[in-house]
């Protein structure tokens, strides 16, 4: 059986419109993105009761993200989506949401909206002997991190809500970009209203509805950045690339810090195959900030591949692999590994394919890349490539 591996032509990545609402690390208007690439496995728990937690996530200013901001569990190596926060910065706030609790390894928690989890139930060792992974809970936004809150292996009393008080997000220095655009500052109390009728129709698939509403928020104030990126993503959605592509780079004109349109601008550069504008959005959203999104160095490496740069896009696969300490985007470690066969350095490329294997077992093309790992172990064993330097 002979290796096919093909280069990829088009972004193989989809911005979750599901967890569109009023913003934040998944929302429309931050951009960030977030791929369903987290485990579902269960933590190795033990004898386990579960405990409600709340809390909340403010900015190192005191105030609360202007956009949702992502709360994670980590466990040991594995992270687990738990959702997002509400307006107020709160976190498995039943009275934001379904009252219903759901469990921190689901699959699409993002289903409820933004603080919209009821209280999260995160499994806790009831036994003398603890859980057999410790668990901490961080919170992330674009161009901030937060510390960890640890997680008690045996909490007293081990029925009932924990409110885990305050998580604190602290602005990284190298990062100068901007998560919401400047612009909707002075925006008028009209447009502002506008916006977020037309968040509230695209989380609800209202295409029709919304585009209405973020043409009123534009026509009240043609200064809102962030309506016009809204505008661009709905028609990009719809696959009117020349609209999209127009609304993006208004979004742009008016706060060019803004790393929101950058992002969607190249992945819908990815989707046309017009690689030199992929190549130059892709590096605006890495300069503005190389930290938050590894899609930007996805597309980037797309781009660069396409224009016969492999150097350069191994290079930015290798950047985007290490800042996605989350492993929010496998797809980093599955395009290094065709780079790599394609040089014929079979055991790496095997190697960043199980790696994506690992982070996305449950991948739809999972059963292929399994097949393909095989002929690369064959491949490496009758010595058919270079050995890894």
């Amino acid at each position: 059986m002979r290796l096919t591996l093909l280069l990829v032509l088009v972004c193989a990545f989809v911005f979750a419109q599901s967890q569109s609402t009023s913003g934040g690390q998944t929302s429309s208007s931050s951009g960030t993105t977030t791929p369903p690439s987290h485990s579902t496995r269960q933590p190795s728990w033990g004898n386990a009761t579960p405990v409600a937690v709340t809390g909340k996530v403010v900015l190192d200013s005191g105030i609360a993200p202007p956009d949702s901001a992502r709360v994670e569990l980590r466990c040991g190596s594995t992270n687990f989506l738990v959702g997002f926060t509400d307006s107020s910065g709160g976190f498995g706030s039943p009275s934001s949401g379904s009252a219903s609790t759901q469990d921190a390894s689901i699959s699409d928690p993002s289903a409820a909206g933004p603080g919209g989890l009821g209280a999260i139930s995160l499994p806790v060792a009831s036994s003398s002997r603890g859980a057999s992974e410790s668990c901490e809970l961080w919170a992330t936004y674009p161009g901030y991190s937060s510390g960890p809150v640890r997680l008690p292996n045996n909490p007293s009393p081990l029925l009932g809500r924990r409110n885990l008080g305050t998580v604190i997000l602290h602005r990284l220095a190298n990062v100068p970009g901007n998560t919401v655009s400047a612009s909707a500052v002075a925006a008028p109390k009209a447009a502002d209203k506008a916006l977020r009728k037309g968040q509230e129709a695209m989380r609800k698939q209202k295409w029709s509805e919304a585009i209405a509403q973020f043409h009123k928020a534009t026509e009240i104030y043609p200064q809102h950045a962030i309506a016009w990126y809204e505008l661009g993503r709905i028609f990009e959605q719809q696959h009117d690339l020349v609209a999209g592509r127009d609304a993006l780079r208004r979004a742009i004109s008016i706060d060019a810090r803004y790393v929101a349109p950058y992002l969607t601008l190249a992945h819908l550069a990815c989707t046309d195959q017009k690689w030199p504008e992929a190549l130059e959005a892709s590096e605006h959203a890495i300069q503005l900030d190389p930290v938050d999104f590894p899609e930007a160095f996805f597309f980037n490496a797309v781009a660069n591949l396409n224009l016969g740069r492999a150097p350069a896009a191994e290079k930015s696969l290798r950047a985007g692999i290490q800042i996605d300490s989350a492993h929010r985007f496998p797809r980093l470690h599955q395009l290094l590994g065709i780079l790599l066969a394609q040089r014929r350095e079979f055991t790496a490329a095997a190697e960043s394919l199980r790696a994506y294997l690992k982070i996305a077992p449950g991948a739809p093309d999972a059963e292929t890349v399994n097949k393909q790992v095989s002929e690369l172990d064959r491949l490496a064993s009758a010595g058919r490539g270079p050995a890894r330097q």
